[in-house]
């Protein structure tokens, strides 16, 4: 699961990182 949304780095930090 990549997040790279920007606002949903809440979940997705490991991959906004």
């Amino acid at each position: 699961m990549r997040n790279t949304s920007g606002g949903l780095q809440l979940h997705g930090t490991t991959d906004s990182l």
